[in-house]
């Protein structure tokens, strides 16, 4: 046998060889995914995963509200159901891989917190139909979402955290009656957050506000924008936006070291340290998701429910904030105020 005749023996040899492996390596990747996709089914549990575009108390309030409501209603991870959770930081390419994985897992429901996050989902079921509920997406319809908020059609719906800017306007006037120049800071690649912004611009120059504004791309970007306004205006209105809230931390040291009063869109900011809001608690938004799911899983499809907003009747004051700041609630005023910091703590609600 000639060295070339033996050499294609070998050759052949470690093709056979590996090729069985291969295929054998293929099998266990096969029955390991179709037992993930399976056993849900097989347990007669309901699968449910959740993604969440970036970790901060608001999307967090939001998720607890959830998995609160779903318990109260007998849903139970690990006993009733199965439960999933991923975070891609921010990332978008991450979250795009993360509504992919979600997919080919066939949930049962696939649950979004923020308008990217909702979008990410929408995109990569809409061949599969998978149920969809998204919590704290400010405008739905901006975003692509669902076309129709009363009649959504197809198979998501939701809980819309959309706040009323123009109370948040005349808060702002009330509480801080010498203020003539607004800051506000946003991150122009979030949809909702432009129009936010732009809405609340408006609504502010209407009542003979000068409102200035600055963007932040990174949430490490939002330290430096917030000291290029401090010394120009009397004080800072931030929307929904995962970005800036994600470094609220940073924007209330700054809010005390600089005496410039924060006025958000949502109470959980408020409790962090913020003055006020005239906007929801977004752990009520997670439980009113948490109770569309059960309905979705009690047979109901999520195209015939009508996708919600929350409805605030109090506006949220941080006292010791307030006090820090050397201000006054205004005695005479329609507002109904709900205290927290010296007075109590809507965690205590939780």
């Amino acid at each position: 046998m000639t060295i070339k005749s033996a050499l294609i023996l070998v050759l052949k040899s470690l093709r056979d060889f590996f090729g069985l492996f291969y295929i054998k390596f293929l099998t266990i990747i096969f029955c390991f995914n179709l037992l993930t996709s399976i056993t849900h089914s097989v347990e007669n549990k309901p699968l449910i995963v959740t993604t969440q575009i970036i970790d901060h108390p608001s999307a967090n309030a939001v998720r607890e509200g959830i998995k609160k409501s779903l318990e109260e209603l007998g849903y139970i991870d690990g006993k009733t159901m199965h439960y999933i959770y991923k975070n891609p930081q921010g990332n978008s390419a991450t979250n795009i891989q993360i509504a992919q994985q979600f997919v080919s897992l066939n949930p049962d429901i696939m649950v979004a917190i923020s308008t990217p996050s909702a979008q990410a989902l929408v995109s990569a079921a809409r061949k599969r139909n998978i149920p969809i509920v998204f919590a704290a997406v400010t405008d739905p319809i901006n975003a692509g979402i669902v076309k129709n908020l009363k009649k959504p059609a197809g198979f998501v719906t939701g809980v819309s955290d959309f706040p009323p800017l123009e109370k948040q306007v005349m808060l702002l006037k009330k509480m801080l009656p010498y203020a003539k120049i607004i800051g506000s800071i946003y991150n122009p690649g979030e949809i909702n957050s432009v129009k936010q912004f732009k809405l609340f611009e408006a609504f502010a120059k209407k009542e003979g506000f000068e409102v200035l504004s600055a963007t932040a791309i990174k949430t490490s970007d939002v330290h430096s924008a917030a000291l290029s306004l401090i010394k120009k205006v009397d004080a800072f209105y931030i929307p929904l936006d995962n970005t800036i809230l994600s470094a609220m931390d940073s924007l209330i040291k700054l809010q005390f070291d600089f005496q410039k009063p924060i006025f958000t869109s949502e109470t959980d900011s408020v409790l962090q340290g913020a003055l006020a809001t005239a906007g929801a608690h977004l752990f009520d938004i997670g439980k009113i998701a948490g109770k569309m799911i059960a309905r979705i899983l009690q047979g109901e499809k999520p195209g015939d429910i009508s996708i919600e907003t929350a409805e605030v009747s109090n506006v949220t004051v941080n006292m010791k904030t307030l006090s820090d700041l050397n201000l006054k609630l205004p005695e005479d005023t329609e507002f109904n105020f709900k205290k927290i910091g010296l007075e109590g703590s809507l965690s205590k609600e939780r």
